[in-house]
């Protein structure tokens, strides 16, 4: 099974955040800290298939950015912590304390 985890892990290196930013924010500074909302995308092997995976997965929801809001696609490389699985489960799920937006 840890062999089977390893390949996963190479196979998706990017983890896919969708945040809802106000319009009044600069692109370059929306980020998990700035933005209204954040969602966990799905796992991507590559940068463009980040990019398609998260256009898919916003076309399939019924939400919509509201007038003076806006979505970002951020593609963050996955960090893999040798030995540590729980926080590797925990990042896998984006439950982690540091990846919920300050508001």
């Amino acid at each position: 099974m840890g062999g089977a985890r390893r390949l996963e892990d190479v196979m998706t290196p990017f983890v896919v955040f969708i945040y809802l930013c106000a319009a009044s924010t600069e692109p370059a500074d929306c980020d998990r800290r700035t933005a209204i909302d954040v969602a966990l995308g799905p796992q991507a092997a590559n940068e463009l298939m980040c990019g398609l995976g998260a256009q898919e997965m916003m076309a399939r929801t019924a939400i919509r950015p509201k007038d003076g809001e806006y979505f970002k696609i951020a593609c963050v490389r996955r960090k893999v912590v040798a030995g540590n699985d729980e926080a590797r489960q925990e990042a896998d799920r984006g439950d982690s304390r540091s990846d919920r937006p300050a508001r």
